[in-house]
């Protein structure tokens, strides 16, 4: 049966000897992804790579040995999946900029300097494993407390469970915001024409707390990280982004790199953030460098991605 066949598409996946773009997406196979797993390693034993049917350049890599490959080639492969130059994390940087970015954090996040929090931590998981057992908090937020607290402790920042729920919060918001991120995703052409609506709102609701972003951040700054231009006005095809699937969270973009100003500039004394204040005030780092990485050391300690 031809793989891109109607019927090959309809049929199951244990059915098929294709790997479909709405296998990757169907929330049903999500939930029972280690049998789909399964199969795949199965249908495809000797293969290296798949290509995926309905996302023309896509593939899946099946060994850990083939992942490695492509991401040691540099020049074949990119981590960045957009070609015009926007900020969005540290690995989609050029190799120079992740090089100037990254020394100034680097040495904060070495085994002997995480070591030093020990004592720290082990009080933040007493504490919320203590909530836990008294009925206080649920699985879920035990985990974000725990993974979100480490982090600001890296940081340098105490602040209280109130403060580290929202950023928790605004941190969940700014993932469902980026995600797939080059990923496979569901296609904004399944987005019914009056969804415009819904993103008109979000974008109307996202004005008060953006012009107050520029207040506190400066135009140039908010320009580079909020991006208009690729972004709203004339987004791409691909990579796909949940920003046109979850408009009513646009507004919270502003909310949540006014929060990282404070954090940078007032709630923390020594640590990361000293180094990278003073990248700033060198002219070495941008303000808006500074504030996306701080966006990729929170998020990789949240519970979406922990």
């Amino acid at each position: 049966r031809d793989p891109g066949s109607s019927s090959s598409r309809t049929a199951s996946w244990r059915e098929r000897r294709s790997v479909h773009q709405e296998d990757l997406v169907d929330p049903e196979i999500r939930r029972h992804h280690l049998q789909f797993n399964a199969h795949l390693h199965s249908q495809f034993a000797k293969q290296r790579f798949v290509q995926v049917d309905g996302e023309p350049g896509y593939y899946i890599a099946f060994s850990y040995a083939t992942c490695k490959e492509v991401m040691n080639d540099h020049a074949c492969f990119s981590s960045n999946p957009f070609p015009d130059g926007r900020l969005v994390a540290l690995n989609t940087m050029s190799k120079a900029d992740h090089s100037r970015v990254l020394r100034y954090v680097h040495k904060h996040y070495t085994k002997d300097a995480l070591e030093e929090l020990k004592g720290d931590i082990q009080e933040v998981i007493e504490k919320c494993t203590s909530d836990l057992a008294s009925g206080k908090v649920d699985g879920v937020k035990w985990a974000q407390r725990i993974h979100m607290s480490g982090t600001l402790a890296r940081l340098g920042v105490k602040t209280s469970w109130e403060k580290v729920d929202e950023i928790v919060a605004l941190n969940d918001a700014m993932v469902a915001l980026v995600a797939p991120l080059g990923g496979v995703g569901l296609p904004n052409e399944r987005l019914p024409w009056t969804w415009s609506f819904q993103v008109a709102l979000g974008l109307i609701r996202s004005v008060p707390p953006l012009l107050l972003m520029v207040a506190q951040l400066g135009v140039r700054c908010t320009w580079q990280i909020i991006r208009p231009d690729v972004n709203i006005l004339n987004p791409p095809r691909k990579p796909r982004m949940g920003l046109w699937w979850k408009p009513e969270l646009l507004h919270l973009v502003p909310r949540y790199f006014m929060l990282l100003h404070h954090l940078l500039y007032e709630d923390s004394k020594d640590g990361p953030l000293s180094s990278l204040r003073e990248g700033v005030a060198s002219g070495d780092l941008s303000l808006a460098e500074c504030l996306t990485l701080m966006v990729q050391l929170m998020v990789n300690m949240t519970s979406a991605n922990a």
